[in-house]
């Protein structure tokens, strides 16, 4: 996990755990992976949701942004939210 999450920056954080462990995250933050069946065609390995979670300071879950969210409109809500 380390390896990987490096090439997108410093500030990234790779969690990994028990497969219960990680079913539950996937579960609280309703979220779909699956090795891929077809994985021997492809360097990419697994299917997944691709969202981008706001977050608190204090960890409490504000918005969620999906990957066809405009960086403007991402932009926007974080200036509403800070304010």
């Amino acid at each position: 996990m380390k390896a990987y999450v490096t090439a997108f920056g410093p500030r990234f954080v790779g969690l990994t755990g028990t497969v219960a462990q990680i079913d539950a995250a996937k579960k609280a933050y309703r979220v779909f992976s699956q090795k891929r069946q077809d994985a021997g065609s492809s360097d990419y390995l697994m299917d997944h949701s691709s969202v981008t979670y706001l977050m608190a300071p204090n960890g409490d879950y504000v918005t969620v942004f999906g990957s066809e969210t405009k960086a403007q409109v991402m932009a926007d809500t974080l200036k509403a939210k800070v304010e």
